[in-house]
């Protein structure tokens, strides 16, 4: 049975061939750059931290030896607080199936978590059509 990595043609296009190439560089930036930007995440964070006593509700600027950090104001965010009514608001509003319109249902902590794999085709479709995950293989030089 040939490999599934068989079916993939291996002569390319020059032209693909030197983007798969710059591809394979760049790939490399990023995975050597990954450390680095943990560390500016990390140190992200800290500052946030001890600065969460600044009001929310000015910027603030906050000098460093060779830099200075610009906070701006804190930005809104909503929660809901009570789910069931805004249900019965909105149900109200727009109906039983516009609000099923609106909404979006986890699939992993909502579907299968809870309901048992062999109920799920009854309302649930799932097709191989998701992302492919490019990997990066360095190859051997070309003998001279």
């Amino acid at each position: 049975m040939p490999s599934p990595l068989s079916e993939v043609p291996k002569k390319n296009t020059p032209h693909l061939a030197d983007k798969i190439d710059r591809y394979g560089d760049l790939d490399l930036q990023v995975q050597l750059f990954a450390p680095i930007k943990e560390e500016h995440e990390l140190l992200k964070k800290e500052i946030e931290a001890s600065l969460a006593d600044k009001p929310g509700d000015l910027p603030a600027v906050v000098d460093g030896r060779r830099y200075q950090i610009q906070l701006t104001a804190r930005r809104n965010e909503r929660t809901i607080v009570n789910k069931r009514k805004l249900f019965n608001r909105l149900k109200a509003l727009i109906g039983l199936d516009g609000f099923l319109a609106l909404i979006t249902i986890p699939l992993g902590e909502g579907v299968d978590k809870n309901v048992p794999k062999s109920e799920r085709s009854a309302f649930l479709v799932e097709e191989r059509t998701g992302a492919r995950t490019l990997s990066v293989v360095p190859q051997k030089p070309a003998a001279a």
